[in-house]
């Protein structure tokens, strides 16, 4: 038997922004690159964070509100959310990312 090597998290986070910028474009903003297991997405939509989240979460995506992490909320970005991708399949990526562009763009 031959043993995979496992991704790093870093090899994973490369195939997950080639994914975003192969689906969103210029149609998004990505901070928080090499910050962990997670990305701060800001889709330039007009959707408020509630809206992405809950539309993100009818095509099986679950991405997470942004504001829980203001202390006061009324400074948190209105159109963020958090992408985590600490327990997403490499070969799922791509799918992901597709129906995350399809639930916040079509």
């Amino acid at each position: 038997l031959v043993k995979k090597q496992p991704i790093d998290p870093l090899g994973i986070e490369t195939i997950l922004l080639d994914a975003i910028k192969k689906y969103f474009d210029d149609k998004i903003e990505i901070s928080g690159e090499k910050a962990g297991l997670y990305l701060v997405v800001s889709p330039k939509n007009n959707m408020t964070e509630e809206q992405l989240v809950s539309s993100a979460l009818k095509f099986g995506i679950k991405v997470y509100p942004i504001s829980k992490y203001y202390n006061n909320i009324s400074t948190a970005p209105k159109n963020s959310v958090i992408l985590g991708y600490s327990s997403i399949l490499i070969d799922n990526i791509e799918k992901g990312i597709a129906l995350l562009y399809k639930a916040w763009f079509k």
